[in-house]
């Protein structure tokens, strides 16, 4: 289903038929933030599936919007390729607009004579929030559309998920945002995420902070540092650092965070 490309997993993904596009298995899919947020977009990545590199996008383009009627195209791409499976790739636009809603519109796939659908792994849009935000939107859940998927679901942070500090990358310091956080919830009560904070610690979704969450950005490393494969392949100690401190901070926070986890 449509959400699995926003669920930051490569081991999930989107696929869809494009059945009323046979030609070209053309279709599209877009994020809309909740509460009329609004972000200033100037890059994303997407992610190739795990098979199948036919059904791969190749030509698309990335439009944005406020009313889901409107679009102004931000950034269009043709002849792209994804030679590995699972592979992110980062593709950067010149914006410095906010809009609601993000728009992939994909008009072709790589083979469409060889491919029976459309699919990828994983989107991702960076970019930085709009201080004041315009009142919500409604959104139908559906497109009147032949093909298409519509997305309308709570805002994590900025980057991706994992980027807790909002720093623009991610790290072990992301980790050790969450622990922190996790040790001033232990003194101050119930441990439900807010939505207030200027950053979420629950990376995983699941409405609370836990130490699973200071897991999820390791293995998110790891896997990074892999190549992008399936978390459960990811080696335990492959990592690429910037500097000889983050691996110490790197491993002190797994360190703590499987502490926490025994509890």
């Amino acid at each position: 289903g449509m959400l699995k490309a926003f669920d930051n997993s490569s081991s999930t993904k989107w696929l869809d038929f494009a059945n009323a596009n046979p030609a070209t298995r053309a279709s599209w899919i877009q994020y809309q933030y909740a509460g009329g947020e609004k972000y200033v977009v100037d890059s994303y990545t997407i992610t190739s599936a795990n098979d199948a590199s036919a059904r791969d996008p190749m030509d698309w383009s990335l439009l944005g919007s406020d009313d889901g009627v409107n679009f102004t195209v931000l950034d269009t791409r043709s002849g792209e390729d994804f030679p590995s499976r699972l592979l992110k790739r980062t593709f950067s636009l010149n914006n410095n607009t906010p809009y609601n809603i993000y728009r992939l519109d994909i008009s072709s796939v790589a083979d469409p004579p060889s491919a029976n659908s459309l699919q990828l792994a994983e989107i991702e849009l960076i970019g930085i929030l709009e201080a004041s935000a315009s009142a919500p939107l409604e959104n139908s859940g559906s497109s009147t559309q032949a093909t298409g998927s519509v997305l309308s679901r709570e805002p994590r942070n900025a980057f991706s998920r994992e980027d807790v500090n909002r720093d623009g990358r991610v790290s072990a310091l992301d980790a050790v945002v969450v622990i922190n956080r996790l040790e001033s919830l232990s003194h101050s009560g119930p441990n439900l995420s807010s939505g207030i904070e200027p950053y979420s610690t629950d990376v995983n979704g699941d409405g609370e902070t836990t130490a699973a969450d200071a897991l999820a950005v390791i293995n998110y490393l790891a896997r990074q540092a892999a190549g992008g494969i399936a978390e459960a392949e990811a080696p335990a100690a492959v990592f690429s650092f910037e500097s000889p401190d983050d691996e110490l901070i790197l491993l002190l926070a797994q360190d703590a965070a499987h502490q926490l986890m025994k509890r």
